[in-house]
């Protein structure tokens, strides 16, 4: 029995920009991908390249596209290969000046400086994915696809990875394509976030229109937005707030602890409290096993105690 994955009417990528795939597991993001680089064949679907259409994947003898690259999660690199070794075999076809001209470039690009006498079999996920997108970039490819590349990177090798993506969108205008399930990595790379709920495009942002405040809630989730409860279980004194369908977001700052506000969240325990930057934030639990985060000072309140929360609702965003 078949089923159907993905459900997309049109998509398209600019030279020099980034855009960002954000769904859950099992969302079709892998999916995507794979119809993108040329491995898997979709009926009736086709991709075009600069306004050509490209030969579909079914009649190729070798699956993918010459203009377009993919980076795996786990790259497929040969593991007994130096770091040095792999990079030439990218580039055997090259001239001898031109093939060490581009080596070099991409070494500075992507930090392989003190990687090159390695194994590549001995290096860790983020190293072998500097080194599978160097390989896409020194082919001058102009759409690279990276599959999760900040999976299981640690916050040194994340920053790492950034300018890597940004001089590579600046210097050789290259496009990319990268599928995510967090959202944390987007506010600082992409210009366009696409959300992808069950095979279908749920919501399109770009930086330059939006600044990323996304309408559906499926976004702000991804995006790492706190404290999204649904709007049936607050009580609003404001009839724009009550007569909403869906969701609200409700900042941290707005939220009071037994004081005076316009919306009721209802009782919640304090389950924790931590100081950031000389700012105390706490941790709420209701019975519904709903939870929200407030911002500000206290004291007064000690944690195993159910309190009613009340929040502005001048501050409050209506989300789908």
């Amino acid at each position: 029995m078949s089923r159907k994955v993905l459900e997309i009417r049109n998509l398209s990528v600019n030279r020099g920009t980034a855009v960002f795939v954000l769904g859950r597991n099992g969302a079709g993001k892998s999916s995507l991908l794979s119809f993108l680089g040329g491995h898997v064949s979709v009926p009736d679907a086709r991709i075009f390249w600069k306004g050509k259409g490209l030969m579909p994947v079914s009649d190729r003898l070798i699956p993918g596209f010459h203009e377009i690259a993919m980076v795996k999660q786990n790259p497929d690199l040969s593991p007994f290969l130096r770091v040095e070794e792999e990079l030439l075999k990218t580039v055997r076809h090259l001239p001898e000046a031109l093939r060490l001209k581009k080596l070099k470039e991409m070494i500075r690009l992507c930090h392989l400086k003190e990687l090159l006498s390695q194994k590549t079999g001995n290096l860790s996920g983020g190293e072998k994915r500097r080194v599978a997108l160097a390989q896409a970039l020194v082919l001058d490819t102009e759409l690279i696809l990276l599959d999760e590349p900040f999976s299981d990177l640690d916050s040194e090798n994340r920053l790492l990875f950034y300018p890597i993506l940004l001089r590579a969108m600046q210097e050789k205008q290259v496009g990319f394509i990268v599928v995510s399930h967090n959202g944390e990595d987007a506010k600082w790379l992409a210009d366009e976030i696409w959300t992808l709920v069950s095979g279908k495009i749920r919501e399109k942002m770009k930086r330059t229109e939006s600044g990323f405040q996304p309408r559906k809630a499926i976004t702000a989730r991804l995006l790492g937005w706190q404290n999204i409860l649904p709007s049936k279980n607050l009580v609003v004194s404001n009839d724009a707030i009550t007569d909403t369908t869906g969701w609200i977001h409700i900042p941290p700052q707005s939220i009071f602890v037994n004081q005076e506000g316009n919306v009721s969240l209802g009782l919640f325990e304090l389950i924790r409290k931590w100081e950031q930057d000389s700012t105390t934030f706490c941790l709420w639990l209701n019975a519904r096993n709903q939870s929200l985060i407030s911002e500000g000072i206290l004291s007064d309140i000690g944690v195993n105690g159910n309190c009613e929360l009340t929040a502005s609702s001048d501050h409050l965003v209506v989300l789908e």
